[in-house]
C-alpha cells in the first residue's frame, strides 16, 4: 500500500514524536511507501488556516513563497524551501526508521527519496514510465539524449515510443515531455523547481 500525505500542512506535526507515531500507524496498516507534497494555497486562505492551526507561521510573510517560479504573480503560495527541506528530511528519517519508502511529489527534493520512483508504480509488475526531472538528476545529466541512452532498456516511454498509444493518452504525455525539455533548458527555473540541480 502507498499513502499520499498531501497536503503536508505546516503546524500539523508539532514534533518528531508525532511524526514517529503517525508513521508507526502507517507501518502497522501495511504501508510500504509514503509520498509527500506540501500545502499550496491562496494567500487569502492563511487567515482561515491560522484559526484552525495554532502556529505563528501563518502570520509570517517570509514563510510563504510563490508556488510558480514562472508566474510569481499568481496568487498561489507554499512554505519556503528551507522549511520544506527541514520538515521533509525529518519525515524521511522517520520513514527510514519505520522501514517505509519515502518520496516527494512536485518538490524536486530527489536527494530525500529512498525508493526508485515517486509514485509507487514499481510495486506493480507491468508498467511504463515517462521520463521526469528525477531521471536527469539520477544520471547526473541535463542533456535529453544522454539520459535517454540510460533509459533505453528500462520501462520508459517518450518520443516516438508514444506514437503507439491512443491520442487521449499520447497527447498528455507529449505535453509533459515538451514542458520537461523547456524546464531543462531554463536553469533559473530548474533550480527553483528542483533545488537539487543547483547543489
Amino acid at each position: 500500500m502507498v499513502v499520499r500525505l498531501q497536503p503536508l500542512i505546516p503546524g500539523v506535526f508539532r514534533g518528531e514524536e508525532e511524526v514517529d507515531e503517525y508513521f508507526s500507524l502507517l507501518k502497522s496498516a501495511g504501508v510500504r511507501q509514503v509520498i509527500v507534497e506540501v500545502l499550496r494555497c491562496r494567500r487569502g486562505d492563511l487567515k482561515m488556516l491560522s484559526k484552525l492551526i495554532e502556529s505563528p507561521i501563518y502570520e509570517e510573510e517570509k514563510f510563504w513563497i510563490p508556488y510558480s517560479p514562472r508566474k510569481p504573480e499568481i496568487d498561489v503560495i507554499k512554505p519556503n524551501r528551507e522549511w520544506i527541506y527541514k520538515k521533509f528530511d525529518v519525515l524521511k528519517n522517520v520513514a527510514v526508521r519505520q522501514g517505509i519508502g519515502f518520496a516527494t511529489c512536485k518538490e524536486g527534493l530527489f536527494d530525500l527519496h529512498t525508493i526508485p520512483n515517486c509514485c509507487g508504480i514499481h510495486y506493480l509488475e507491468n508498467y511504463k514510465l515517462r521520463p521526469t526531472l528525477y531521471e536527469f538528476w539520477k544520471y547526473g545529466k541535463l542533456n535529453f539524449r544522454e539520459v535517454l541512452n540510460f533509459l533505453e532498456d528500462e520501462k520508459y516511454i517518450y518520443g516516438e515510443k508514444l506514437d503507439k498509444y491512443p491520442r487521449s493518452i499520447r497527447k498528455g504525455l507529449k505535453v509533459h515531455e515538451k514542458i520537461l525539455l523547456e524546464v531543462l533548458l531554463e536553469s533559473k527555473i530548474l533550480s527553483k523547481i528542483a533545488p537539487v540541480f543547483s547543489q
